[in-house]
């Protein structure tokens, strides 16, 4: 019943109505660690950064924090009534969600370094910006509230989610938020300014994650309605689609936004897709990071891609891989299979 996905989708953690959490290797799905025996249901999880620290949190008022891909505790942290976590990327700092208010953790030192209080009632959902200098939630009062981190100054609140937000995201600069109602209603708020920049009409009920993509330009909206949505920012006009994938609980971007990835309970499954191929501008060859070039490499023999797709990956990882003085690996031989469709 919970899903996570490291930032470079380097690994899927999965978790639910047991005492154990699976985490697994992307693409391919190889088993990279195995957590048995925790104390409690898994109630929420969280990684930082690159997946190089995986945080669960369950219903025994426990927070673990683990090494990957060793599977190390490194932390256990005492989280009464925790609903949801989230954890900065340097993994240094953990916000909990006890009842009505937020604990802000100092991972290394297994101490609170600050608490928040007045969120009304119970808070149901924490986000982390990007750049780890903000902290989000909503709680059943319906009142989304935006915090500096860490020392948890309160910046502003929003209270015009219909029934309470229902999905919270930031965009890459932690300059404009994102908050979602129940009913499907999109709204976009310049930060620190706290403006409404647009509100547009999903057409997507039950939200249950969002997604800017990284320039800013369009943001992914995921739901109970077997519809995975790409919206264009401010406009809000719909610019394509994804069908038959009910209740998408994480989805997110690769770091150029080229590719689309969803993670569900439903199915058990994650998808990766190709909205848009964008053209090979010296931006994205130049901050091509090495997980993704390899992810490319091994992606671009996969039959079902078009030939288009096929080609794409293979120039921009070649080209990206000139640029840092290498040329693409060799794949293993167990990935050399034929491909009728790239003949000629």
């Amino acid at each position: 019943t919970v899903v996570a996905l490291t930032s470079n989708w380097h690994y899927a953690a999965v978790g639910g109505d047991h005492d154990a959490v699976r985490v697994f290797s992307m693409p391919n799905g190889e088993p990279v660690a195995a957590f048995d025996g925790l104390p409690g249901w898994t109630r929420s999880l969280a990684f930082a950064g690159m997946g190089r620290l995986l945080a669960v949190a369950t219903m025994n008022n426990r927070t673990r924090v683990f090494r990957l891909p060793e599977g190390e505790s490194v932390a256990s942290l005492e989280t009464p009534d925790v609903t949801v976590i989230a954890l900065r990327g340097d993994g240094r700092l953990l916000a909990a969600s006890c009842g009505a208010r937020i604990d802000l953790w100092d991972v290394e030192r297994e101490r609170v370094v600050h608490s928040i209080g007045n969120q009304g009632r119970v808070v149901k959902r924490v986000e982390i910006g990007p750049r780890g200098k903000i902290l989000a939630a909503w709680g059943s009062d319906g009142v989304t509230r935006v915090w500096s981190l860490p020392d948890g100054t309160l910046l502003s609140a929003f209270d015009g989610a219909e029934g309470g937000a229902a999905a919270l995201a930031f965009n890459a600069d932690e300059s404009q938020l994102a908050i979602s109602d129940r009913g499907g209603i999109l709204r976009i708020y310049t930060l620190p300014e706290c403006e409404l920049l647009c509100e547009v009409s999903t057409e997507t009920k039950a939200i249950r994650s969002l997604a800017f993509r990284p320039d800013g330009e369009a943001i992914a909206v995921a739901g109970h309605d077997h519809f995975v949505r790409l919206i264009a920012l401010p406009e809000g006009t719909l610019l394509g689609q994804v069908e038959g994938y009910a209740g998408a609980s994480v989805i997110q971007w690769n770091s150029l936004g080229q590719m689309l990835t969803a993670a569900t309970e439903a199915n058990r499954n994650v998808r990766i897709w190709f909205p848009a191929l964008p053209p090979l501008t010296a931006e994205a060859v130049q901050r091509a990071r090495a997980d993704e070039i390899a992810w490319a490499q091994r992606r671009h023999l996969d039959q079902k891609l078009t030939r288009g797709q096929r080609a794409w990956l293979t120039a921009w990882g070649t080209l990206a891989m000139a640029l840092r003085g290498a040329m693409p690996r060799k794949p293993p031989a167990s990935e050399q299979t034929a491909d009728p469709a790239s003949a000629g």
